[in-house]
């Protein structure tokens, strides 16, 4: 049964991060993309994951349930993250979608507390061309001009994905852009742990389009992310 309710904490810099919380289980923390919030993003799959996890649906500062503030850096954005995670004080497992799965990859990177990440078709800013740049119109020039301002780590940076030690699921729409097909498997190639997983017929909208087998492909990740890593844990105590 979902029984919705609120989740709030202060980050250091003194923004109030507001989440809707949903579902029971082990916690999920549900990242939206560059135009969306929380609730909008995953509004279709997030009734086929409740009943086993506890979903968390971040609003980003600016958006929703968060406070706003001047600095929506890449690097502050992923701390928020960080600070999110730590504030539920148990081992949380990170689900991003677009910009959304760009910071689930460097909050994971940052956090002892991620146990295992999805990351559905990151934004790689830096494989876009500009015929495509065109095309996708102010949504991917607004990440191009944060990209730009950031001196933090990026989704780019090999030696960042080389530092992931938890599992990763790349998921990607088998019809979507080529740029991010390019960006998913660059992912996989330099993260450690990683693996790819691809949905027929979906692009970059999947989350609304294909809610199901996304959601599936969530599920089966973390049941065995999480069991593999019980069993890591159960070995090195026997």
């Amino acid at each position: 049964m979902d029984s919705q309710r609120a989740h709030h904490t202060i980050t250091s810099d003194g923004v109030i991060l507001g989440a809707t919380v949903h579902g029971q289980g082990p916690p999920l923390m549900l990242l939206h993309g560059i135009e969306n919030d929380g609730d909008l993003c995953w509004q279709e799959v997030l009734p086929h994951l409740t009943e086993r996890f506890t979903c968390h649906l971040l609003d980003n500062r600016g958006r929703g349930l968060s406070g706003d503030h001047p600095d929506l850096s890449i690097p502050r954005m992923a701390q928020d993250v960080v600070e999110y995670v730590a504030s539920l004080g148990q081992p949380v497992g990170l689900v991003g979608e677009s910009f959304g799965g760009n910071l689930a990859l460097i909050a994971a990177a940052r956090s002892n507390a991620v146990d295992a990440v999805v990351s559905f078709e990151p934004t790689i800013i830096s494989l876009v061309g500009e015929q495509e740049q065109a095309v996708m119109g102010q949504a991917i020039a607004g990440m191009a001009e944060l990209a730009e301002e950031d001196d933090g780590p990026k989704v780019d940076d090999a030696a960042m994905l080389g530092e992931l030690s938890v599992p990763v699921l790349v998921v990607m729409g088998a019809d979507t852009r080529p740029f991010l097909a390019d960006s998913a498997r660059f992912v996989v190639e330099h993260a450690p742990r990683a693996n790819l997983h691809e949905i027929p017929g979906a692009g970059h909208a999947a989350a609304l389009t294909h809610p199901e087998a996304l959601a599936e492909a969530i599920t089966e990740f973390f049941l065995i992310a999480r069991r593999s890593g019980e069993e890591r844990l159960t070995s090195m105590w026997n």
